[in-house]
This record gives C-alpha cells, sequence and structure tokens, in this order.
C-alpha cells in the first residue's frame, strides 16, 4: 500500500509528529509513505530519514494553481490512499486527489477549531473524516456538519518505549540548568501560540516557584517574546526558557510535573509523551483532554483560564512527592494501554484498507 500524507508544514508541533509516526509505521509495516508539505522547510524535516518528503511550494506561497500542480504529483506517484491533516492541506489536497483519481481518501482533524464552510464542503469528496478525539468529533458533525456516516475517532499515540525514564538524562539537564537535584521541576512543551496560554501557567506560578520549584518551557512561537517580557520579577531567574529542543524524552525525564494551560486542544502528543514518562498531569479540562486524563488518578484538571484553580492545584502537586509519584505511575501505565503507536498503526491500517 502506497499512502501519501499532505500536510501544511513540518515545523516542530504534535500534529507532525503524528505524521512522522504514522509514516514510520507504514515503512516498518512493508508498505510505502510519501509526505507532501503545502510550504517550505520545516524543523522537523530533516528527521524524515528514509522517506520521501517533497514540497509543493511556489514563491508566491498557496494559490489556486496548487491543486493542479499537486494533482499532477499525485498522478505520478500513483498512491492508494491520499491522507490530509487539517484545513489548508484538505482544502489543496481533496481536489487534487480527486483529479488524480486518487481510489481512497482520508482526512484527519488534529483540533478542536472549527474549520468552516470549506470543510463541510469538501468533506464529501472524502471516505473517512478521523478526529483524534470524541470531542473534536462533536465539533466535526455539529459545526462543520461533516456527515456522521465517515466520521471516526482514533485517538493519538506514542511508542512508549521511547519514553521510559533516564536518571542520567535526569542528572544532566538538572546540571545544565543549575536546578537542584531535590528541587520540584515543573515542565510543559508546546508552541507559543495563544491557544496554548502560557500566561495563564506563568500567572499561576506567582507564588509558587521558588528555590525548591521550578519551571522549564520547552518550545517557541510568536508568542515568545511577550511571554517573557511579562514574567514576574520576582520569579523570572525560576523559569527556564529552553526553546526548540528535539531530546524531549530526555527532558521529560527530568521533569517531575507536566503542565499545559491552553484554551483549545484536540488530543495533545505532550500530554500522551509526558504520561509515558511517567508525569503526573496539570491541565486545563478543555478539547479532548478530559478523555485522557483521569482526575485525581493520572493527574488533574482544572478549568480553563481560572487562575485561582490552577495555582492551588500547582501548589499541591509541587509539594507533595508522592501524590506526585502515585499519579505518574498511574499515567504510563494508562498510556501503555490506551495510547500505543501499534494500536493508532492498526486503526489506521483498517481504515485505508
Amino acid at each position: 500500500m502506497h499512502v501519501v500524507h499532505v500536510v501544511f508544514s513540518l515545523d516542530v508541533g504534535g500534529q507532525e509528529r503524528v505524521i512522522l509516526d504514522l509514516a514510520r509505521g507504514l515503512v516498518e509495516r512493508g508498505h510505502r509513505a510519501t509526505v507532501i508539505s503545502l510550504s517550505e522547510g520545516g524543523t522537523l524535516r530533516p528527521r524524515f530519514e528514509g522517506i520521501p518528503v517533497e514540497t509543493i511550494a511556489s514563491g508566491t506561497g498557496l494559490s489556486p494553481s496548487t491543486i493542479p500542480r499537486l494533482a499532477r504529483r499525485l498522478r505520478e506517484l500513483r498512491p492508494d490512499v491520499v491522507h490530509t491533516h487539517n484545513r489548508s492541506p484538505m482544502i489543496y489536497g481533496g481536489p487534487a486527489a480527486k483529479l488524480a483519481r486518487v481510489p481512497r481518501l482520508v482526512h484527519t482533524k488534529h483540533g478542536r477549531s472549527d474549520g468552516g464552510r470549506a470543510v463541510m464542503v469538501l468533506s464529501r469528496l472524502y471516505d473517512h473524516y478521523v478526529c483524534v478525539s470524541e470531542d473534536t468529533a462533536v465539533v466535526a458533525r455539529t459545526t462543520e456538519h461533516v456527515s456522521a456516516k465517515i466520521v471516526s475517532v482514533i485517538a493519538n499515540g506514542i511508542d512508549v518505549r521511547a519514553f521510559i525514564p533516564d536518571a542520567a538524562a535526569r542528572g544532566r539537564l538538572r546540571a545544565e540548568l543549575k536546578i537542584p537535584p531535590t528541587a520540584c521541576l515543573v515542565g510543559t512543551a508546546g508552541r507559543l501560540v495563544p491557544e496554548k496560554n502560557y500566561g495563564l501557567l506563568l500567572e499561576a506560578a506567582r507564588g509558587v516557584l521558588g528555590p525548591d520549584v521550578r519551571l522549564v518551557i520547552v518550545g517557541d512561537g510568536p508568542e515568545r517574546a511577550a511571554l517573557q517580557a511579562a514574567v514576574d520579577p520576582a520569579i523570572v531567574d525560576r523559569v527556564h526558557w529552553l526553546g526548540i529542543r528535539h531530546d524531549i524524552p530526555a527532558l521529560l525525564s527530568a521533569f517531575d510535573l507536566f503542565a499545559l494551560s491552553s484554551t483549545t486542544e484536540g488530543l495533545p502528543i505532550a500530554v500522551i509523551e509526558a504520561m509515558a514518562a511517567g508525569l503526573p498531569i496539570l491541565c486545563t479540562a478543555v478539547g479532548g483532554l478530559p478523555g485522557v486524563i483521569r482526575h485525581g488518578e493520572t493527574g488533574l484538571l482544572v478549568p480553563p483560564s481560572d487562575v485561582d484553580a490552577y495555582r492551588a492545584a500547582l501548589r499541591e502537586l509541587a509539594g507533595d512527592p508522592d501524590r506526585r509519584q502515585a499519579l505518574g505511575d498511574a499515567a504510563r501505565a494508562d498510556v501503555a494501554v490506551r495510547f500505543s503507536l501499534d494500536r493508532v498503526m492498526d486503526d489506521y491500517l483498517r481504515l485505508y484498507a
């Protein structure tokens, strides 16, 4: 089977890591995968080693001419399935695949946001419309008006074996950041964009961070400068900004708690990876997260945008290592059963077939 994935970009992000895992999984199981990006560059591109990665772009960016150019390339590749990811790849990839007479079209909606009328119209070209959580599927059926007959849910998954806690890596990162071995290290990772609402996390951390409680933020984005400027001077030396990193398993080994403060989510890969690393999760109850985190068992859920509730939960977990250990152990066991990459590949291969 030959599957062509169409994606907007190959920058670092949860969606892009899902596509990398799907492409690798296809090849490992004896199939073929090609990835077509609608934009140039992308920091994740070198990690697709051994998997053909192409770009359909012009100097003027995306335009109606993108569709026939993509269609011509798909006719040359002759895939069995074209799999688009999120709105822009659907707008250009769906019509192109139909023009190229590709036998089957699959789409995955990775986030909760409404794709608008374009999605409602273009979804009629597709055989399957996959959502990463039931909450996302509700948006697809009721707001985007995608036919319920083609909507299915396949939750994201990861290679759990890649996230076994590493004591040596834990020591190296803490030494790098000059963080005491016994300090509680709160970590987060993701794009620094408005919907992640890192301002809530930083505000809640006021009064909690100190010599024995630190915060590490992994990732980059348009909000970085504003977020750094807004940090309370009283905690500025307790917040560590690491930018984009590719050693996520090692970083997770150094954390004691994973925090997320989003206003909207689909099913974030970062949270699943943190659970696989044996970390308790503190996050807002948005999107697919209530279906991932078992409140009080694998982590704590708080209402979105509620600074007081978030601060109280952060203070509770930062001060109770035994509770963190119990929640983290349960999180790792839960991920191994519910969010393994093998399960995801089985589900997608059945869908493709």
